[in-house]
């Protein structure tokens, strides 16, 4: 009887099932519950990564100073402010500065779910962050100023009527007929507006260079990292400053008093290219970054247009005649072609452009006979998309420039003396906050 009771036990295979799910059961469950803490630790590195990044690129572009424990700081402060806490808790932010690349890594320990019924109670997570920019490197700035005739226009309005009234003409040419107004005379335009303190848009270039400078002043104190050339440029491109490290000889270097008939960008540009070469990583002072402000209204000009077959008015403004017919060499006086600019951008240089807005001249006969009138079908550059054929020469002047920069919001177009004088600090300013992220 025991016998068969206990052969019919072996032979009997009911509740097996059970017993084999239910050992199996643990091992899956906590299988199911590790993937499920791997996911919430992936997301919270996830998360703790976009919040390093945006700690370091923010700390970064606010501070504009090697200073490792300032650097330090402002990452800490800044990933706290990001940092969801709730997410994970934050062990330690490490920053280590090198090469002038600031680095920075986070870790931190996700408290598991299901992990802990074996003795797993938090997952290690950590994100690693490194940006380099001009904010931290050794730069070269290269001031590349327009000193053409045009530049000697009135800079402002106000002082374009009292030269039209006086001398009849708003540029002060330093040729031309001499003019005598109140008794006085004056041996040229320029001598005229000097002595009635008139500024010029070539005056207000310049103290738009000196408080850029200044600026520099402010982020490289020691003058250690950043050197500022002074160059210029009408027919072709000169050095005026070499690079160096002296504000003070900069300062020394912008002057006012130079201006020569005509602007040939396609020659100049390419000089300049040649003067400034290629630009390095910014890691040593042999391997400077190398950045090109442009200081420019953009016109393309040669003077050989003045000499009209016919000096007939063909249209009066008043007793003054606002149109003469014009020669054919008119119409080589048009925006830059912006494909000149590569002549220094190919060398992986940083261009940024201030447009000094030429401003409309209706009652001069040579501004209505070239820049007032329609771009030329013989303009070398390709008109821009969605712009009418018809469009004026000056109106066309932003485009053109705009399409020079490296980039659009390294271009600026300045109109007021206080626009100009600010539009150079703030295309420094946002070359030195141009920081990007490598790893």
């Amino acid at each position: 009887m025991a016998r068969r009771l206990l052969a019919g036990l072996r032979r009997d295979r009911r509740g097996a099932v059970a017993v084999t799910y239910a050992l199996l059961i643990i091992p899956i469950i906590i299988a199911i519950g590790a993937a499920l803490d791997f996911t919430i630790a992936y997301n919270a590195k996830d998360r703790m990564q976009g919040d390093l990044d945006a700690a370091l690129l923010a700390a970064v572009k606010t501070l504009n100073t090697g200073d490792p424990v300032a650097v330090k700081g402002r990452v800490r402060t800044w990933f706290a402010t990001q940092t969801n806490r709730g997410a994970y808790n934050l062990d330690d932010v490490t920053i280590d500065q090198s090469s002038y690349v600031v680095q920075a890594r986070a870790t931190a320990s996700v408290p598991t779910m299901i992990m802990g019924v074996v003795g797993i109670n938090s997952l290690p997570i950590g994100a690693s962050s490194a940006v380099a920019g001009p904010g931290t490197s050794y730069i070269n700035i290269y001031l590349l100023l327009d000193t053409s005739a045009s530049q000697m226009l009135a800079s402002s309005a106000a002082g374009q009527t009292t030269m039209r009234n006086d001398i009849g003409c708003e540029f002060a040419c330093h040729t031309g007929d001499p003019h005598t107004v109140g008794n006085v005379a004056y041996a040229n335009n320029y001598l005229y507006a000097k002595a009635k303190t008139i500024r010029l848009r070539s005056d207000v270039l310049v103290d738009a260079a000196k408080t850029m400078v200044s600026s520099v002043d402010s982020v490289d104190p020691n003058h250690k990292r950043i050197r500022v050339g002074v160059y210029a440029f009408n027919t072709t491109a000169s050095q005026v400053q070499a690079p160096t490290y002296s504000t003070g000889a900069v300062r020394s270097a912008l002057t006012t008093t130079t201006s020569v008939d005509g602007t040939d960008f396609d020659r100049s540009l390419k000089a300049m290219a040649g003067l400034v070469g290629a630009s390095g990583d910014g890691k040593t002072a042999a391997t400077p970054l190398k950045f090109v402000m442009l200081v420019t209204d953009g016109v393309q000009s040669q003077r050989s247009w003045v000499g009209a077959s016919s000096w007939t008015c063909k249209k009066k403004v008043g007793s003054i005649c606002v149109s003469y017919p014009m020669s054919a060499p008119s119409y080589n006086v048009t925006p830059l072609n912006p494909a000149w600019c590569n002549y220094v951008k190919n060398n992986k240089v940083t261009m940024a452009v201030l447009y000094t807005q030429y401003l409309p001249v209706p009652l001069d006969w040579g501004y209505n006979g070239t820049l007032g009138s329609a771009m030329p079908g013989s303009w070398t550059g390709t008109l821009r998309s969605g712009v009418s054929p018809s469009i004026t020469r000056q109106a066309y002047l932003p485009y053109a420039l705009e399409d020079c920069a490296s980039s659009k919001d390294l271009y600026m177009g300045a109109e007021s003396e206080d626009a100009i004088e600010n539009g150079m600090n703030k295309l420094f300013k946002k070359y030195m906050n141009s920081v990007h992220l490598i790893q």
